[in-house]
Parts: structure tokens; C-alpha cells; sequence
């Protein structure tokens, strides 16, 4: 597939991360293992943005004294969040933001998201929000436990150093134990698919993927993703390139 061509070429083709990325995405599954869990999406709002980190230059760009912020899921559904104000801080050129944090729950929790600048109607400008991919229904998320919340972890196949994670199986795959001595436990229904506690090794699997599970382990600490011009419009699948896009670890 082209996502896997990406992917086993990114090593000789990578475009570097922006790693002042302002913006992050956090989600979490409240009330884990009761009847009723629930996923919440959480993105702090920050004191202050570069431009730098926005991917503004103000010599290409006529920077207004006031910025309304809003958050772009790929379907093209707009929430409006927070808005900003040009400033000096640290003799650098920023926004100011004031505002709340953004809290999106259930399937909403699940959207690919970005962060676009608007300024009396007129798009200013567009980031990307870290960890703020479209959450698949294909695949397993997997659950750490921290700061007393079950947070996420990563899709696919995962390892973590805690003794136990939360994991979500698809409704098409099953999800088996490979050593005597773990632990599995079903939790609920969810998404229409399963959580499940496990402590030990397992495998996530249906007849055409494959993936391993793991607590107690050195943790990933690789994730990729594709970065490019997006289609703007609602699409299946949801995120759609124009052209081929670059990928990113």
C-alpha cells in the first residue's frame, strides 16, 4: 500500500518534525473499567505561540494584532476555540492567547484535527496538532496508566513499561494471551469493539493483521505520520492528500 511505502521509506526520505509545535492532543478513557467508559480529547491552551511554531513569516505574510483560532477536524467540521493577540515576549514576535482549554468527548474525541488562524474571515494561516491523527477503528489503542488517568498510549502494535495497560480490540479482531503466566481481563463493550486489561503479552489479530501487546517492556517509542497538503473537503477515507505526502517520525 502507499501508506507502507511511505512508511519503510521514511528513513531515506524523512521531513524533519517541528518540534515547537505548540499544540497538543491528549486523549483519554474516563470511568476505564466501569459499564459506561468514555473517550475524552483534551488540547491545553498555551500562554504564548511563535510565529515560528505556527509556520508564520511575518515577511510573507501581514500579521494582524488579533487572531481567532479554531479547530479543524478532516471532515471539515469547524470549532471555534480561542483567539490571540500579537505581542513581544522574550523579544520575540508572539500571540497571546487567551481562552479555555478544548475538551471534545465521545466520537468527536476520535477526529483528526488541526488549528487554523483566521482574522476578520480570512485564513491567516494552518498547523498540524501533535498526536491529533484521526483515531482508526482498525486498529488496538493501547491505555497507559499515569497521573491517575488511563491515557493513550498508541495504535497498532504497543509495548509499555507499567505492569498493566487498557487495550481497545476492533469488533473484527480477537485479542489472545501469549504467555501462561499474563493476565487478560475483559472490561466492556466499546465502539464497537472491546476493552480489555492486560498485564503480560498479547496478540490482536483478525485474518489480515497481526498485532503484539505488551506490558513490562522497554516502551515504543516510534510513531509516524503523513504530512502534506490535505484535501479540504469530506472525504472516506478521511484524510486524503493532494499529491503524495511526506511522512514524518
Amino acid at each position: 500500500s502507499l501508506l507502507k511505502d511511505l512508511v519503510d521509506t521514511a528513513s531515506r526520505a524523512k521531513i524533519e518534525p517541528n518540534t515547537t509545535n505548540p499544540f497538543e492532543l491528549e486523549r483519554i478513557l474516563v470511568r476505564a473499567e466501569s459499564p459506561t467508559p468514555e473517550l475524552v480529547a483534551e488540547i491545553e491552551i498555551p500562554g504564548f505561540v511563535t510565529l515560528e511554531s505556527l509556520d508564520l513569516d511575518p515577511d510573507k505574510v501581514a500579521l494582524p494584532s488579533v487572531v481567532e483560532i479554531e479547530v479543524v477536524a478532516v471532515d471539515g467540521l469547524v470549532k471555534p476555540w480561542c483567539r490571540g493577540v500579537l505581542t513581544t515576549f522574550q523579544e520575540k514576535r508572539v500571540y497571546k492567547l487567551s481562552g479555555k482549554n478544548l475538551k471534545l468527548q465521545g466520537d468527536a474525541a476520535m477526529d483528526g484535527l488541526s488549528v487554523r488562524l483566521k482574522s476578520l474571515g480570512e485564513l491567516i494561516g494552518e498547523t498540524e496538532i501533535l498526536n491529533g491523527e484521526t483515531l482508526g477503528l482498525d486498529v488496538p489503542w493501547t491505555f497507559k496508566f499515569a497521573d491517575e488517568r488511563w491515557t493513550l498510549h498508541g495504535t497498532a502494535s504497543q509495548s509499555i513499561n507499567g505492569e498493566e495497560a487498557i487495550v481497545f480490540c476492533p469488533e473484527d479482531h480477537k485479542l489472545d494471551l501469549c504467555e501462561e503466566s499474563g493476565e487478560l481481563v475483559p472490561l466492556s463493550a466499546f465502539n464497537r469493539g472491546s476493552l480489555w486489561k492486560l498485564n503480560g503479552s498479547a496478540t490482536c489479530y483478525n485474518a489480515l493483521d497481526k498485532y503484539q501487546l505488551k506490558t513490562g517492556a522497554k516502551e515504543s517509542t516510534k510513531s509516524y505520520k503523513l504530512l502534506g497538503d490535505r484535501f479540504q473537503f469530506e472525504s472516506s477515507p478521511k484524510a486524503v492528500f493532494i499529491g503524495q505526502p511526506g511522512v514524518i517520525e
